[in-house]
């Protein structure tokens, strides 16, 4: 499972 790219997708629900 890749979790670099959830992450990202996490940061930028998060940062937004």
């Amino acid at each position: 499972m890749s979790f670099s790219s959830f992450n990202s997708v996490l940061l930028v629900l998060i940062l937004d």
